[in-house]
C-alpha cells in the first residue's frame, strides 16, 4: 500500500518536472524574423534627337530638265524659283526626323509659320504676256486673259518617308498635305501638340518638298514673270493683288510633361 502510494507521488513530481520543462522551454524559445531593405534608382533615360537635313531648299542653280543642261536662275546667287524647277532637281528636300524612346512623358510641339508665298490674286482682264504686243500708235497692246482663282504655281507636299512598323524602322511614303504653304501650315497646326506616355519609340522621319510645275498656266506664269522683272502694266499692288517670294521657319520642341 505505502509502495503504491510512493509510485503515486513519484508519478505525480515526474509529471510536473516535464510540465515545468515544456514551460521553461517555452520561455527561452522565440520567434524572430530578420532581414534587409535595398533600393537603387537611375537617371530615365531622355535620348530625344532631333535633325534636320537638306536645308535649305531653295537655290540659285537647278537641273532645267525641260533644256536637258543646268541653268542658272539667279543673279548674285539669289535663290530663285521658276516654271519648271522643284527641290527635286536639287536632291535637297528638307527632312526633319524626331527620334529616341524617353521613359518619361513627353509632348512634341510644331511650330510653322511662313511670312511670305508666291501667288497672283484672281482677276479679269489680266494683260496676256505670252501674247505678241502690237504697236498701236506707239502704245503696247496685249491680249487680255482671266484668272478664276487664286494662283499659287509653288505646290508643296509634306511626306512622312520613314516610320516604324511595330518596332522596326521602314521606309515609307505617305502624303500628309500637298498645296500652298497655308495648306501645310493648316496640317501642322493641326498637330501642333502631341503627347506621348513613357517608353513611346518616337522615329519618324518627314519631307517637305517643292514643286513649280512646267505649263501648268503659261499666262499667269508669265505675268508673275515680268512682275519679277519690274513690268507691272495693270499697276498691280505687291502685297495684295501679288507676291513674288518664298519663305518659311520650321521649330520643333520635345518637352518633358507630368
Amino acid at each position: 500500500m505505502k509502495k503504491n502510494r510512493f509510485i503515486k507521488i513519484a508519478a505525480v513530481v515526474f509529471t510536473l518536472c516535464l510540465i515545468t520543462t515544456c514551460g521553461i522551454s517555452t520561455t527561452l524559445a522565440k520567434y524572430t524574423t530578420g532581414g534587409n531593405a535595398q533600393d537603387s534608382a537611375r537617371v530615365a533615360k531622355w535620348g530625344v534627337e532631333l535633325t534636320m537635313e537638306g536645308d535649305p531648299i531653295f537655290h540659285s542653280v537647278y537641273n532645267n530638265v525641260e533644256a536637258d543642261n543646268y541653268a542658272t536662275l539667279g543673279v548674285d546667287a539669289d535663290k530663285v524659283v521658276a516654271p519648271g524647277t522643284s527641290s527635286e532637281e536639287v536632291s535637297s528636300s528638307a527632312r526633319f526626323a524626331i527620334s529616341g524612346k524617353p521613359e518619361v512623358a513627353v509632348e512634341i510641339k510644331i511650330d510653322f509659320n511662313f511670312v511670305n508665298d508666291i501667288y497672283l490674286k484672281a482677276a479679269n482682264g489680266l494683260r496676256d504676256h505670252t501674247k505678241a504686243a502690237v504697236e498701236n500708235n506707239g502704245t503696247p497692246s496685249y491680249e487680255t486673259f482671266d484668272l478664276a482663282d487664286d494662283y499659287y504655281p509653288v505646290v508643296f507636299t509634306l511626306k512622312q518617308v520613314r516610320g516604324l512598323s511595330g518596332s522596326t524602322q521602314v521606309d515609307m511614303d505617305v502624303t500628309l498635305a500637298t498645296g500652298n504653304l497655308n495648306v501645310i501650315k493648316t496640317f501642322l497646326d493641326g498637330i501642333a501638340t502631341q503627347q506621348y506616355a513613357p517608353n513611346t519609340d518616337l522615329y519618324s522621319v518627314y519631307e517637305l518638298s517643292w514643286a513649280w510645275a512646267y505649263e501648268v498656266n503659261d499666262e499667269a506664269d508669265t505675268y508673275l514673270g515680268q512682275l519679277a522683272a519690274g513690268i507691272n502694266p495693270d499697276s498691280k499692288v505687291a502685297g495684295t493683288d501679288y507676291n513674288l517670294n518664298v519663305d518659311y521657319s520650321l521649330e520643333i520642341t520635345v518637352t518633358q510633361i507630368d
